[in-house]
């Protein structure tokens, strides 16, 4: 790796979404250039200090009240008050009144939708390429921890797959490629991961049904995505095609 390679792939290095030989290749470059690895400190510090210059915003004014009202009821329950303020008292109550003031979010955000499509965007190498499903799942297999089986999505070909990490969670990112009618053709991504019990898609409002799936579908930024789960993994995929197209590529159509 040279370092026009690696200053391409600092960002993502940092923010931590990659994985397996892209992130050894990144600090195997580092550790033997000082300007790649000035550049990398350098973008730390960045992002570190936006991260803490970030203001977070106040809890809504109906929250505040409620919890004061709370607060005020306990305190005016004297011995019958709860097992919880008995034990932690009234101040810690307080105390964490005033963090929810500090930490409620505005809004669930789709975090899985918004990295996929950064990711999407970005023309990431793949670890192992080829048209054949069967050689890109044998060379998954032993690095991702679950079985994947590359999704036949339609008319839309394969062509590789890499370790890939979104929102905490390993896994393979499959890339396919689809023609459409006036010889054009539409990069596919496929993030496939272990949701592990949890359902990221539920952020979503926009929902439809295809066959026996429920899938979540989200569009941003001139892109479209779509979340679901098949056989306990769960699936984002995204392009740039519209919606019914997109619907299709799922049921593999």
């Amino acid at each position: 790796m040279n370092c026009q390679d690696a200053r391409r792939f600092l960002p993502a290095y940092v923010d931590g979404e990659l994985a397996g030989l892209d992130r050894s290749e990144i600090e195997a470059h580092g550790a033997s250039c000082t300007s790649c690895r000035a550049e990398l400190h350098a973008l730390s510090e960045y992002k570190l200090a936006l991260r803490a210059a970030l203001a977070a915003p106040p809890a809504p004014a109906h929250l505040r009240t409620r919890v004061r009202a709370e607060i005020a009821s306990t305190r005016r329950q004297g011995r019958g008050a709860s097992f919880w303020t008995a034990r932690i008292g009234v101040p810690l109550l307080a105390a964490a009144a005033a963090a929810l003031v500090v930490v409620w979010p505005r809004a669930p955000r789709p975090l899985f939708v918004e990295q996929a499509r950064q990711d999407h965007r970005r023309d990431l190498p793949v670890d192992v390429s080829g048209p054949d499903p069967t050689r890109v799942a044998n060379w998954l297999q032993p690095r991702v921890p679950f079985h994947v089986v590359p999704p036949v999505m339609g008319k839309a070909q394969l062509l590789g797959a890499r370790l890939h990490r979104m929102e905490g969670h390993d896994g393979a990112l499959l890339v396919y490629d689809l023609p459409d009618d006036q010889a054009r053709s539409h990069k596919v991504s496929v993030f496939v991961f272990d949701p592990q019990g949890q359902d990221p898609g539920s952020e979503l409002r926009d929902r439809k049904r295809v066959g026996a799936r429920e899938v979540y579908l989200e569009r941003r930024g001139g892109y479209r995505s779509a979340m679901f789960q098949d056989d306990g993994l769960g699936y984002v995929v995204t392009t740039d095609v519209d919606e019914d197209r997109l619907l299709r590529l799922v049921g593999g159509r």
